[in-house]
């Protein structure tokens, strides 16, 4: 799942996508002395226009300021995981804290961004990862659009996405 948060001088808007990611094999190759990830070819896609803001305006505004005609996808590429813990190896239950180092591209244009996630480990083959990335719009040369002209909108939005990992 993933969520879009917003502020506006109005009100704050907060945008989910319950699509299920398409499954994906992730290479990754684990570094036993830095405990160190690197992935190779991991990531996943956010198809813009399955946010929904329960609001049709705001939905469609938020497609046109991505440009989801364009970029119908925020794509998420994940790049190394650095640990931010001294366990060699991960216990079942208990949540790890990691940067990742990722490639973010939102309406065609791409940016290095960290995020700062929280791993735990489900058992032996399944793993969740949580992360929140305040974003801002003037990075990736996003003019939000509103539907009402005095409504001014926060270049700073939070993306949240908790991802469900099952290694075969």
């Amino acid at each position: 799942m993933m969520v879009l948060k917003g502020k506006t001088s109005v009100k704050d808007f907060n945008c989910a996508c319950d699509d299920t990611f398409e499954n994906a094999q992730l290479i990754a190759h684990f570094n036993n002395s830095t405990r160190q990830i690197d992935f190779d070819k991991a990531n996943f896609n956010v198809k813009i226009k399955s946010l929904d803001c329960n609001n049709k305006f705001i939905n469609n505004d938020i497609a046109t300021s991505l440009k989801a005609e364009r970029h119908p996808f925020i794509n998420v590429e994940m790049l190394s995981a650095i640990p931010n813990h001294l366990e060699q190896e991960l216990q079942v239950n208990k949540a790890y804290k990691y940067c990742i180092k990722t490639l973010i591209s939102i309406s065609g244009k791409t940016k290095p961004q960290t995020l700062h996630v929280t791993l735990k480990k489900i058992n032996a083959k399944n793993f969740t990862i949580h992360a929140t990335k305040g974003i801002s719009m003037n990075d990736y040369e996003i003019q939000p659009k509103s539907p009402i002209k005095f409504i001014k909108i926060k270049d700073e939005v939070n993306i949240e996405f908790n991802l469900n990992v099952e290694i075969q």
